[in-house]
């Protein structure tokens, strides 16, 4: 019963300890953002200027969340284009015509084929990149390449941050 007592009593204390954390954190974020120098808030926090670096920095699941909303967009503008392609009675046909042949590639060794759905949706999106690439000033193509470039640069950090804690870069 005592022991019982015990982890609840640790565990509200960890949640504590982490809501602490955030609304510091979120502190941080909103005075730096608000034009206050780094060196103006380690010397207020007593922290160091690295440390406030940090804080200020979005963490690496805050990172993770925004690619896979920038991800969820796009496979969403992917598959209304792709839409457009939808062939019902052909693709049952085909899709048909490739399962009948599924078994006897598994046994010669061969990967499946790609389904038509696969097919469609990398058509799509070849044709969304061109159209990306030859309007550039077209604005939402604009807001797309802006939100793509934004992605990238994400994964770059995650990356980089990546191989600084595996030891790979220092």
């Amino acid at each position: 019963m005592s022991v019982d007592r015990i982890t609840k009593a640790a565990a509200k204390r960890d949640a504590a300890i982490a809501k602490a954390h955030a609304d510091f954190r979120a502190t941080v974020r909103t005075v730096h953002a608000d034009g206050l120098g780094v060196q103006a808030i380690a010397t207020a926090a007593g922290l160091t200027r690295q440390r406030v670096y940090q804080l200020v920095e979005p963490t690496d699941a805050e990172l993770e969340a925004r690619i896979a909303d920038i991800d969820r967009k796009w496979d969403t503008a992917v598959e209304r284009f792709a839409d457009q392609w939808r062939l019902q009675s052909w693709e049952r046909v085909e899709q048909a015509r490739r399962n009948s042949k599924a078994k006897k590639r598994a046994r010669k060794g061969l990967g499946p084929l790609p389904t038509i759905a696969s097919e469609r949706r990398l058509f799509a999106e070849t044709r969304m990149l061109e159209a990306i690439r030859s309007q550039p000033d077209h604005p939402v193509f604009v807001d797309v390449r802006r939100q793509l470039a934004d992605r990238d640069a994400l994964a770059a950090k995650l990356e980089r941050r990546a191989d600084r804690r595996s030891g790979i870069f220092s």
